[in-house]
């Protein structure tokens, strides 16, 4: 009789940004949770000012948009794949758009948020 055996990992990534390396993963059921409710919270937040405040600061809104993506970066270039240091804020604002970009696609891919979408979805029609 013969039995087989599957070994299911996490996925990873090393990335190389402005000459450091990071190990990115693929999330737990549990911090996949937490990151999409962080990134849903800030994005509605931003909503809710620009749509109920006539006399919004902009500046301000863009300026906590961009402390709250500073935090979710931070945490998603926690691990130095050379022993180096994590990502910090100075690191972080060193960054282009694309290369911020770029971290959170990687991020989905690693989730594969496309296929999970697809199957919440199908479940819920």
């Amino acid at each position: 009789m013969s039995e087989d055996c599957f070994i299911l990992e996490k996925r990873r990534r090393t990335i190389q940004l402005d000459g450091r390396k990071f190990v990115m993963r693929e999330m737990s059921a549990e911090a996949l949770r937490a990151y999409t409710q962080t990134l849903l919270k800030a994005g509605q937040e931003l909503k809710d000012q620009l749509k109920t405040d006539s006399g919004v600061d902009l500046v301000q809104v863009l300026k906590e948009a961009a402390e709250t993506e500073l935090l979710i970066l931070m945490d998603l270039l926690k691990e130095p794949a050379d022993g180096g240091q994590p990502a910090d804020e100075a690191f972080l604002r060193g960054l282009s758009a694309s290369q911020r970009q770029g971290i959170f696609t990687l991020q989905d891919e690693l989730n594969d948020m496309q296929n999970l979408l697809k199957k919440t979805a199908s479940l819920l029609a």
